[in-house]
């Protein structure tokens, strides 16, 4: 096994099938974390043997995987970091998910921007972007997006 990079607090990685919540994220959280996407469990695991994140959300149901699955590879190969699950209903065995530290937290769908925001804060920190980096990291999303 190839070891991960250092972690990274400032790298958030959503992991989603629906477009809007992955630009719904990407552009909410820019101000404050270096956010990368992926719309398969496939290409998040990826990605994650090539960066690593301060934090992974991803939804439940996923094309071709369950979020449940990616977060317990997440939790193999980077125990480090913080694992969030998006659900429309409270996943069932959440509790026990939390318990036993498969998850850090469930955010309900459609999504709260200032509780994604808090609990991200609360969970890895965050930072200002200085306003150049703006233009930076927005274009660094739009590269990602466009990859997908």
């Amino acid at each position: 096994m190839i070891a991960p990079i250092a972690e990274s607090p400032n790298n958030v990685l959503v992991v989603s099938d629906r477009v809007e919540i992955r630009s719904t994220l990407a552009h909410g959280l820019l101000q404050m974390y270096d956010v990368w996407t992926q719309s398969t469990a496939l290409g998040a695991t990826t990605l994650l043997h090539r960066e690593s994140f301060g934090a992974v959300l991803t939804t439940e149901s996923l094309q071709g995987g369950s979020g449940r699955s990616l977060l317990r590879f997440v939790r193999w190969f980077a125990s480090d970091t913080q694992r969030f699950i998006i659900s429309k209903r409270k996943p069932m065995g959440l509790d026990q998910d939390m318990r036993s530290g498969l998850i850090h937290g469930w955010f309900p769908d459609p999504l709260d921007l200032a509780d994604v925001k808090m609990e991200l804060e609360q969970s890895i920190g965050s930072r200002t972007l200085h306003p150049s980096e703006e233009s930076i990291a927005a274009t660094h999303f739009f590269e990602c997006y466009l990859m997908q």
